[in-house]
């Protein structure tokens, strides 16, 4: 198995999208609890699907799963979906179950476990890949879909909420042989309730619980109902997302990195208000990298253009495709996104596949790049899940500190300062004021622009 996988004994809480009963729900919200779902959870449940921004750790988690199990002895399989049309062979990650051991346990009959990642990849190849890549399967995977445990990944901008569960449920169906007891959902809330039921729950709320302890028991078997469907209902998809890292993960993944001083570093990111920068697995690694070689956690400014390289950067090398685009033009191109997200006052960035209706900035007006670059660009963990046919800069912050690097290089090559400073100042009623809008960018334009600077320390110097 991998050596660079550091086990963290993730936990999942429901996504939205599980009982979505349209395409027009927006995934990026919040659904569940953490800690609702583990992976003993996913694994024994036939369909499920984990959708998770870039960075949060899904091709590693599931690479070593598949890796994990087929080290017991069983059968499990790690597959890219991008592949599955064209290249099905070719799919495999060999350290997770080949083809030819993919086709003997097809024939067999025997449980497995397949992994497919991901969603946004095979999309952004081209809109219909995904849908025939689950429909490829559907038909190869036919004679054990039964006993097949599928586990799909992607982000939450590819995947529509309804029309992606239907298409599991019509190509991957899975009927259940042991179904519910009926009206056992409303026996397990009647008994929560303390109401007469047909069944005895010994392990629910006592006569002494109160408010709070019944509400934990409502969430308990709220989980239960979920995980419980997943499992036994026909045709039932489970849909999940990663939750963030809590303390004692964090705190077992820097030390898994070789950081001796974790309280040290824990009080260092405390007075950095770098918070921020340690609830996902790529924005950690990178900060103990950070700390590893400098012995501190840099500035704001330090951190924040770090963070934004290291999400440039293709996270899975094995999935790099070959381009001739620097990081440099990565990231210019990806400030004149940013630059037009402002001005259009919108964050969203259109996909290839967007609704007309669906506003947002068109990267192909602006970047005159084949398609080919322009979705290596957009697959980077720089830009995050939005609405579906779109992504976004993955937080404010990197839009506005890319727009100020963008602006400043305006600067830098001569262009008129009146126009660029006019951006960001005015005049109203005598007195010179910032454009509340653009009060976000102002402070990193400050930082890279000496005359800029002067000029907000006599207009507004608390912005600094």
């Amino acid at each position: 198995m991998s050596d660079s996988f550091i086990e963290l004994g993730r936990t999942f809480h429901l996504s939205v999208a599980s009982g979505a009963k349209s395409d027009d729900v927006d995934l990026t919200q919040p659904s569940g609890r953490r800690g609702q779902l583990s992976w003993t959870d996913l694994l024994g449940s036939p369909r499920v699907v984990i959708l998770s921004g870039g960075g949060s750790g899904k091709t590693m988690e599931i690479r070593h799963r598949a890796e994990l199990l087929h080290s017991e002895g069983k059968q499990a399989f790690f597959l890219r979906i991008e592949h599955v049309r064209d290249d099905f062979a070719g799919a495999f990650d060999r350290a997770a179950g080949r083809y030819e051991q993919f086709l003997e346990w097809v024939k067999s009959g025997d449980a497995g476990w397949v992994f497919l990642d991901s969603v946004d990849e095979a999309r952004l190849k081209s809109p219909k890949e995904f849908e025939q890549a689950i429909n490829n399967l559907g038909r190869v995977l036919e004679p054990v879909l039964q006993r097949a445990h599928i586990v799909i990944t992607g982000r939450e901008a590819a995947w529509r909420a309804r029309t992606d569960r239907e298409l599991i449920r019509t190509h991957l169906p899975y009927e259940s042989s042991s179904p519910r007891a009926p009206n056992s959902e409303a026996n397990e809330v009647a008994v929560a309730k303390g109401e007469e039921s047909d069944f005895e729950y010994s392990d629910v709320g006592s006569d002494t619980d109160g408010p709070e302890e019944l509400n934990d028991t409502l969430d308990d078997l709220s989980r239960r109902r979920n995980v419980d469907s997943a499992k036994t209902e026909p045709n039932a998809v489970l849909i999940v997302g990663f939750d963030s890292l809590d303390m004692a993960q964090i705190e077992t993944f820097v030390r898994a990195k070789g950081v001796t001083d974790v309280a040290g570093f824990m009080r260092a990111v405390e007075r950095r208000e770098a918070q921020s920068e340690i609830a996902r697995p790529l924005d950690l690694e990178g900060l103990v990298d950070y700390w590893n070689t400098n012995g501190k956690i840099g500035s704001q400014f330090e951190l924040t253009e770090a963070t934004i390289n290291r999400r440039l950067s293709e996270v899975d090398p094995d999935r790099a495709e070959a381009t001739a685009l620097t990081r440099e033009e990565m990231r210019h191109a990806a400030g004149a996104l940013a630059v037009a997200n402002v001005l259009m006052q919108t964050p969203e960035i259109r996909l290839r596949d967007a609704l007309p209706d669906l506003s947002g900035v068109e990267p192909r007006d602006l970047l005159d790049w084949p398609e080919k670059d322009i979705r290596i660009l957009l697959l980077r963990p720089l830009f995050a899940a939005s609405q579906f046919g779109s992504v976004r800069l993955y937080v404010q912050k990197a839009r506005e500190f890319l727009t100020a690097e963008w602006l400043h290089r305006r600067l830098v090559d001569h262009a008129s300062r009146t126009r660029i400073e006019g951006l960001f100042f005015r005049i109203q009623y005598g007195i010179e004021v910032v454009v509340p809008g653009m009060r976000g960018i102002l402070p990193w334009l400050a930082l890279l622009d000496a005359e800029v600077l002067a000029r907000v320390l006599r207009v507004a110097p608390e912005i600094m």
